[in-house]
């Protein structure tokens, strides 16, 4: 197996494992409830604020994941390219570059 090839399917696997357990930690930590909680309030407007739902955790796993399924669709694309090329030439090309 050349080098490039074997770094890609290298990228393939990390990229996957990456991306199911980042899957894993972004449900585990949306799933989860707060145990706590507060609230801001500005007392003549009668406005009340709630900090958002979504963890900073939450956020820089959906990061992570986000590289790794971009990982996965690269190295997806190299592998279904590579195989492409490496085909040997059709008939119908072989004849044409005789009669030039």
């Amino acid at each position: 197996m050349p080098l490039a090839r074997r770094l890609v399917v290298i990228l393939l696997m990390a990229s996957s494992l990456v991306a199911v357990v980042g899957l894993g930690v972004i449900a585990v930590d949306l799933t989860t409830p707060a145990t706590f909680g507060w609230f801001a309030y500005q007392p003549l407007a009668h406005a009340s604020f709630v900090p958002g739902a979504v963890s900073t955790t939450a956020l820089v796993w959906s990061l992570v994941t986000g590289a790794a399924l971009l990982g996965i669709g690269f190295a997806i694309g190299w592998l279904v390219g590579a195989r492409g090329s490496s085909r040997p030439a059709s008939r119908t090309s072989e004849r044409a570059r005789r009669d030039r």
